[in-house]
C-alpha cells in the first residue's frame, strides 16, 4: 500500500543524502502548501561544516596555531605536559630510593 507521505518521506532521505555529499547538515525542513496560484515550496536550512570552507593552508595554518598556543601556555606552568610530568615523577622516585650499594 502507498501511503500518501511515501514520497515526501522519499525527498527528504534525498535532500539528506545530498546534504551529506556537500558537507551539508539539514537543520529543519517543512512543506508550504502552494496558494493563490504558487505551487508547494520546500524550505530547508542547512548549517555548513566550517571545515569544508577552509584551505588545506588555512587547516594546516591551525594545527599549527594550536600546537604553538600549546607550547606558549606551557611557558608561564600554570599547564604541565603530562609527558615532563611523570618524568619528574620518575626522577623523584628515583631520588627517594635507597641507593646503598651494601
Amino acid at each position: 500500500m502507498n501511503h500518501e507521505f511515501d514520497n515526501i518521506i522519499k525527498l527528504r532521505d534525498a535532500i539528506d543524502r545530498v546534504a551529506k555529499e556537500l558537507h551539508l547538515k539539514r537543520e529543519s525542513w517543512g512543506l508550504v502548501p502552494s496558494e493563490n496560484g504558487n505551487p508547494d515550496h520546500v524550505v530547508v536550512t542547512f548549517s555548513v561544516d566550517p571545515d569544508i570552507i577552509l584551505s588545506e593552508l588555512d587547516k594546516e595554518r591551525m594545527v599549527f596555531d594550536e600546537t604553538f598556543s600549546n607550547i606558549i601556555d606551557n611557558f608561564d606552568s600554570k599547564k604541565e605536559d603530562p609527558a615532563v610530568t611523570k618524568l619528574k615523577d620518575t626522577l623523584k622516585d628515583m631520588v627517594e630510593e635507597d641507593w646503598d650499594l651494601e
